[in-house]
């Protein structure tokens, strides 16, 4: 029985579309609890209970949105409870920008975070490929998740 916490941020509803997908993916491997919450509403308790995590943020000015970076300042205090969770980013972004997803990963290695995948960074409109992404990257979590 496992937990997986998605924390996003969004402005136009596409980060919130790709959380979604993401747990439907987290989802089809039976994992006992999804919670899909935004940035300014997650608690650091939430992080620090979960067996995997899962951020995303749009671009913003070449980095992630404030909301997940407030998140990930308000989470300090539970730092030393998310060693070795699986963890993923993801982030809409405007073509041509990357900076984003590696922005959130860079926090991964402060909070002891193990990457699962590369992350997804769409640009523009999602489309069919950009959501099998956030299945699968999903799915990767959830099954990552089950042998913690």
């Amino acid at each position: 029985m496992s937990k997986v916490l998605i924390v996003y941020h969004t402005f136009t509803g596409k980060t919130k579309k790709m959380a979604e997908t993401l747990a439907e993916g987290v989802q089809s491997v039976q994992v006992t609890e999804v919670k899909i919450v935004k940035a300014a509403e997650a608690q650091p308790d939430d992080f620090a209970g979960a067996d995997a995590v899962a951020f995303g943020a749009p671009n913003t000015f070449g980095g992630m949105a404030g909301a997940l970076r407030d998140f990930f300042d308000r989470a300090w205090p539970v730092h030393e409870k998310t060693a070795g969770k699986p963890a993923v980013a993801f982030t809409s972004e405007n073509p041509g920008e990357t900076g984003a997803l590696q922005e959130i990963k860079k926090f991964f290695p402060f909070y002891g975070l193990k990457s699962v995948g590369e992350g997804i960074s769409t640009h523009g409109d999602l489309g069919e490929n950009e959501l099998k992404q956030c299945r699968e990257l999903g799915r990767l979590l959830g099954q990552a998740s089950k042998k913690r």
